[in-house]
């Protein structure tokens, strides 16, 4: 049986229980992780790569993804990001989840995940994010471009698009995420 046939399927409504227990339990490191993963699409070994440099906080929130892409995030996802930065300031070069806790964040969310009765990996997170977008009637090139989905054997560039589809893609991920 494929790998991906024995992964947990997320549903939307248990993604956004698993974010709000977080939240609520003011785990914030582990929140900004979650929230970066739900609502902004990145994969789990993004998040652990990307350092607070990276991310430009603001009323227009951004993040450099790895140097490939440069993506505005919904605002749930940023105001995650701003409480652990405003809780543990770090320098622009230092990594935004500290590496420490990076290794045991995947444990700690399976088993936060079934603590609530739900059934899910780190992995399921950006899984349900892309099927929310499909769900809400984004076009593939879209969701290609903005979760860095290039299926390219030559690894050439995304499709280019006009300007706006990004922004369109975080309101999508807040509608179906956000608090």
């Amino acid at each position: 049986m494929p790998l991906l046939a024995r992964r947990p399927v997320l549903s939307i409504e248990d993604a956004r229980i698993l974010l709000n227990v977080l939240s609520r339990e003011g785990r914030l490191q582990a929140h900004a992780a979650v929230s970066l993963m739900l609502l902004a699409g990145l994969r789990f070994g993004e998040v652990r790569r990307l350092t607070v440099g990276q991310y430009e906080a603001g009323p227009e929130p951004w993040l450099d993804v790895d140097g490939r892409r440069r993506i505005p995030i919904a605002p749930s996802a940023a105001a995650a990001v701003d409480a652990w930065l405003a809780a543990a300031p770090a320098a622009a070069d230092e990594l935004l989840i500290d590496s420490d806790y990076g290794g045991a964040l995947g444990h700690l969310f399976a088993l936060m995940a079934e603590q609530n009765g739900i059934q899910a990996t780190m992995h399921s997170l950006r899984q349900v994010a892309i099927m929310a977008a499909w769900m809400d009637g984004c076009p593939g090139s879209h969701i290609e471009a903005y979760f860095g989905i290039d299926k390219a054997l030559d690894r050439k560039a995304l499709v280019p698009l006009s300007d706006g589809y990004d922004a369109a893609m975080a309101r999508t991920l807040e509608a179906a995420f956000g608090v």
